[in-house]
């Protein structure tokens, strides 16, 4: 899969940056993947040489490995400028190389930048500036070749034991269209409509945090005489939007609820938020009868 590909698959906005590691550029992938791996540095001067902006937190790159096909996505978190003798123990072991201690990263990183100096005709000396840069990732490709969340993303179906979490987000949804926050007896009638299999609920979490959800209610289609879902209930936290975690979690409920079509009523000013998340087929007019 290529950069372009891959970035399109994500959903993420904005602009990325494709490289591959300098030295062993596939091993050192791995360790990314394996969540071994969450720094990297290089030479400030190649920067000012190539009058090439800093990255900064915030910034997306898509790895490759050494055939230039795409790995991974990552977003940085932190980069700041020091000199080599001041690279600390902390930044040695996140970048997950060797044993990790500085002594090693020292050994095979005076020689990386030497080599990188090199192209400049410059030298390397202990108060040689270095690029550090700390970063997270966002999504790689499985063995199926299908994009999948990063290791601190866990898509999962909803059940009722985790109802107060659910809870939580329908709150924070509500009041942010401005609608009155749903009682008690509103939160038993839902978990117990989740316990019947009535809604079924999807959601994406970042360790023991709901960050986001989406329901489907599957029905039966004449369209195509088979199971049919309705899309409702679809809520990110405002914090974890534009991450690419909205497309994938709808990507998640459908395959989840094995239904052949999923359809979604919106309002005039989120269709074309959902056309970008898969909904791009539309159907006239959704009139709801018995609301008052």
């Amino acid at each position: 899969m290529t950069a372009e590909e891959l970035w399109e698959r994500s959903g993420l906005y904005g602009t990325y940056e494709a490289w591959a590691f300098g030295e062993a550029p596939d091993k050192l992938a791995y360790l990314v993947l394996q969540g071994i791996k969450t720094a990297t540095c290089s030479a400030y001067d190649l920067y000012e040489a190539n009058h090439e902006p800093l990255p900064k937190a915030g910034d997306y790159s898509i790895i490759l490995n050494s055939r230039g096909e795409a790995v991974c996505i990552i977003k940085t978190l932190k980069v700041y400028v020091t000199p080599f003798n001041k690279v600390s123990e902390e930044h040695a072991f996140k970048e997950g190389e060797g044993d990790r201690s500085l002594k090693y990263w020292r050994m095979v990183h005076e020689n990386f930048l030497k080599n990188e100096l090199a192209s400049l005709h410059k030298s390397f000396d202990e108060n040689t500036k270095v690029v550090c840069e700390e970063f997270e990732v966002v999504g790689f490709i499985n063995e199926k070749k299908d994009l999948v969340p990063g290791p601190y993303m866990d898509f999962r179906k909803i059940d009722s034991s985790e109802i107060d979490a659910l809870w939580e987000l329908q709150k924070r949804y509500k009041a942010e269209i401005g609608e009155e926050e749903p009682d008690g007896e509103a939160q038993a009638r839902l978990s117990a409509a989740i316990d019947k299999g009535t809604i079924c609920f999807y959601g994406v979490w970042k360790e023991t945090t709901l960050l986001g959800c989406c329901s489907v209610t599957v029905g039966f289609s004449t369209f195509d005489y088979l199971p049919g879902g309705v899309f409702e209930d679809f809520y990110i936290c405002p914090e974890y939007r534009h991450q690419g975690i909205a497309r994938q979690l709808v990507q998640f409920a459908y395959r989840e609820s094995g239904v052949s079509s999923l359809t979604v009523g919106c309002a005039d000013c989120d269709v074309e938020m959902y056309q970008s998340l898969g909904f791009s087929v539309p159907l006239g007019n959704l009139l709801a009868f018995g609301i008052d």
